[in-house]
């Protein structure tokens, strides 16, 4: 059964689980050798009925470790457990041959329960939501946009490659009598939006935004929201999700993981695949867990 990692560093050396205390004595290049031939990893089993994976503890500490001795030791770690198909780690800042969760995917399936949630509590009328998607990453825009049109009456898409959605354009006139609008970037289109939708744009745009807007980040990059939050600390900005199942809590990332490993269909779609089809199955499979948003996770 393919499995999930969940990656992180110890907190200090006494963690570490090594065959020969000695060794914490010894001096700094010697135990460096030791961890960088060994990897002596911290793991503990994760079982959620559905989905199993691991929580693994590398033998690093995160104020010691460059980039060069993280990968180093993850992908020791990955190459001994083979049965690890998605991972999460805690900087966003590398590339490994196997999936990483952002928690973006599931967070794209679940855009209109978040904004009907969040505009529930703020009573405003939703039909007169002005929705807005930031389009560079085509594969989340085309989830996000059969998402959303069905529900709304004004839809934006903000892209450099309009000719990719005129098909979807057209499909979408002729299911409901919807227009959306298709549009090169300027960032004053912005300035009325209720909700923004960002797949990945450089937060240029930030200081555009009014008070209201309702931001979603899934860029799947932390320093992007970051980014954003340090410029607009008046607005409501989401990269992530509270998430209830299987009586069980998670977080869009977490829950994520576990969908890549049980539902093919989601996985086909994280992993490049898209049609009408797979969509209509991932929302199914979603109704079917009763994935329910518990709270905003708001950073």
């Amino acid at each position: 059964m393919d499995k999930f990692a969940i990656f992180n560093y110890v907190e200090n050396k006494t963690e570490i689980p090594i065959r020969f205390n000695i060794l914490r004595k010894a001096p700094d290049f010697i135990w460096d050798w030791y961890v960088k031939k060994f990897n002596p990893i911290l793991i503990e089993k994760l079982n959620f009925d559905f989905a199993d994976g691991f929580s693994i503890k590398l033998p690093l500490e995160k104020i010691k470790t460059d980039e060069k001795k993280f990968l180093h030791s993850l992908n020791l770690a990955i190459k001994s457990l083979p049965q690890i198909k998605i991972i999460r780690l805690p900087r966003t800042n590398v590339e490994v041959d196997i999936p990483i969760a952002h928690g973006n995917f599931l967070f794209a399936f679940l855009a209109i329960d978040v904004i009907k949630k969040f505009f529930d509590v703020t009573g405003k009328n939703f039909g007169q939501l002005e929705i807005f998607i930031l389009d560079k990453n085509h594969l989340l825009t085309q989830i996000l946009i059969d998402v959303i049109y069905p529900h709304v009456n004004y839809l934006t898409i903000v892209t450099d490659t309009k000719e990719i959605y005129a098909q979807k354009e057209h499909d979408i006139f002729k299911d409901v009598g919807l227009n959306i609008q298709i549009l090169n970037y300027n960032k004053l289109y912005l300035k009325n939006a209720d909700v923004i939708i960002n797949t990945g744009m450089d937060c240029d745009f930030a200081h555009a935004l009014g008070k209201k807007v309702l931001y979603f980040d899934l860029s799947g990059r932390k320093d992007n929201f970051t980014d954003f939050k340090i410029k607009r600390q008046d607005v409501f900005a989401l990269d992530n999700l509270n998430l209830y199942c299987m009586n069980k809590n998670f977080d869009s990332i977490l829950l994520e993981m576990c969908l890549y490993c049980t539902c093919n269909d989601f996985k086909k779609i994280f992993d490049g695949a898209y049609n009408k089809l797979l969509f209509e199955n991932v929302m199914k499979t979603l109704k079917e867990l009763d994935v329910k948003i518990s709270s905003f996770q708001k950073n």
